[in-house]
Parts: structure tokens; sequence; C-alpha cells
């Protein structure tokens, strides 16, 4: 393997690491948004 191939799939697990912890982030932020609407919509009934 070239020098430049193991460099740009370097790259590639660089942003592929990046994504998927991008993506766990946006998980957990939607799940305590979600949360807190359900507790809003339970503290005004």
């Amino acid at each position: 393997m070239s020098r430049r191939n193991f460099l740009n799939i370097g790259e590639v697990g660089n942003f592929t690491k990046k994504a998927v912890e991008n993506f766990e982030e946006n998980i957990v932020n939607r799940k305590n948004y979600l949360e807190k609407v359900k507790e809003d919509s339970k503290s005004k009934e």
C-alpha cells in the first residue's frame, strides 16, 4: 500500500470517527430534549 493510500484511509477513519461521535452526541441531545418536552407537558396538565 502506498503512503498516499494509507493517509487517505486515515482521513476516512478520522471522518468516520467524528461522524459517529457527532451522531451519538445528537442522539443524547435529542433524548434530553424529548425528556424536557415530556416533563413540560406533564407540568401543564
